[in-house]
């Protein structure tokens, strides 16, 4: 249900339950990380390890490639290994 902010006019948030959001994703959260240095691709891995429906988005083409191929560009403990099982469970990158 879209509501009227009393603190922002001419905004309008969603407001929705967790029984009606789940309804609304299908029960599984979308995530997009923007950037896949140190942190957002560590996040990006874990979240899809998880089970999470996740996007990774960098500008560098060669390094996307390098991680869909399950490869991290940096070493990061556990990192490559996450990020496998992360793309067994079909994470996104573009």
């Amino acid at each position: 249900m879209l509501v009227q902010s009393n603190h922002i006019k001419n905004h309008r948030i969603l407001h929705l339950k967790k029984h009606d959001y789940e309804k609304w994703v299908g029960g599984m959260m979308n995530i997009a990380i923007v950037g896949l240095g140190f942190v957002g691709l560590s996040l990006t891995s874990v979240l899809a390890s998880k089970g999470y429906r996740t996007v990774g988005i960098d500008v560098d083409i060669e390094k996307c490639k390098k991680i869909s191929n399950g490869f991290s560009p940096f070493f990061e403990p556990y990192l490559e290994r996450t990020l496998r099982s992360g793309l067994k469970k079909k994470i996104n990158n573009q």
